[in-house]
């Protein structure tokens, strides 16, 4: 529709004035102004949907970090019925396109880094029954990703996650303490939806910027 009106403006500029219709020649300040309005409301709709189309690649980014790594640990885990051993040089051994850290280090925001913690029924100290795992979005939205193979009780996290799978949250970085790392994850409660702070097995929590 746009075109079709500066088509017929330039159509119109272009045929020149006719005898007696100097005064109609060109553009005139509404017809201006018409262009200059239309373009302002395309603007104002194409600007939100490049943001959120913006925003949306980017934790998808740290997202996709995470699920690799998952793979990587499931992987770990089938061949050794438990996660302990595994520690950041072995997962990254498993997949190198991660910088894998330990679980209290707060990993670099928009980066390949993932943060690892390996626990028993959600303790940090040995055993290997839950692995927590943690990346942060360049716009400041801290994921993570838990598994539970059931083999204990999750006590230290939550009473409420007692059953082997695999749980996802997500909170902005700015409102963790100790920046966007696996121990800083690893007080969330659950709830059956996703939720910014909370762990659920239905998905990462959305709409966190």
């Amino acid at each position: 529709m746009l075109q079709q009106f500066i088509r017929r403006l330039r159509e119109q500029r272009s045929s020149g004035p006719t005898e007696g219709e100097g005064e109609e020649a060109g553009f005139t300040l509404i017809e201006l102004m018409v262009v200059l309005l239309i373009m302002a409301i395309l603007i104002a709709i194409a600007i939100p949907t490049f943001l959120g189309v913006t925003s949306s690649a980017k934790n998808r980014a740290a997202q996709s970090n995470l699920r690799n790594a998952l793979t990587a640990v499931q992987s770990y885990e089938a061949g050794n019925q438990n996660y302990s051993g595994l520690n950041p040089t072995v997962l990254h051994s498993r997949e190198p396109s991660l910088s894998v850290v330990d679980s209290d280090s707060a990993v670099a925001p928009g980066t390949n880094q993932v943060s690892l913690e390996v626990g028993s029924g959600g303790n940090t100290g040995s055993g290997g029954n839950t692995v927590i795992l943690a990346a942060e979005a360049s716009d400041g939205v801290c994921y993570g990703i838990l598994t539970f193979n059931g083999a204990a009780s999750h006590s230290n996290l939550d009473s409420k996650i007692n059953t082997a799978g695999t749980y996802y949250t997500g909170q902005l970085t700015s409102n963790i303490t100790s920046g966007c790392s696996a121990s800083g994850l690893s007080g969330f409660s659950t709830n059956s939806t996703p939720k910014e702070g909370y762990w659920s097995t239905a998905g990462f929590p959305s709409g966190l910027t």
